[in-house]
């Protein structure tokens, strides 16, 4: 499928697991069903990937951009514990 749209570098943009209701950046007044969809595509996403009934992602090409390098990567939480 990404061949079929020439995605040479693709990335996810956004993603949704429907069973949970879980998605990037949920915030108060974001609505689950929709709203990682049009986060994705207002970020550049191109492409919608269903895999099986529960897992969504919008993908973009990134081939065109600079590449940083090595990144490290941290997982952020508050005093909660919520990451």
């Amino acid at each position: 499928m990404v061949k079929e749209n020439q995605m040479l570098d693709p990335t996810i943009m956004a993603w949704h697991k429907g069973s949970a209701q879980r998605m990037p950046a949920l915030y108060d007044g974001a609505y689950p069903e929709t709203s990682w969809a049009k986060c994705g595509a207002g970020n550049g996403g191109k492409l919608e990937v269903n895999v099986g009934n529960d897992h969504q992602f919008i993908m973009m090409d990134t081939g065109g951009y600079e590449k940083l390098g090595e990144m490290p990567l941290r997982k952020l939480s508050d005093r909660q514990g919520n990451e």
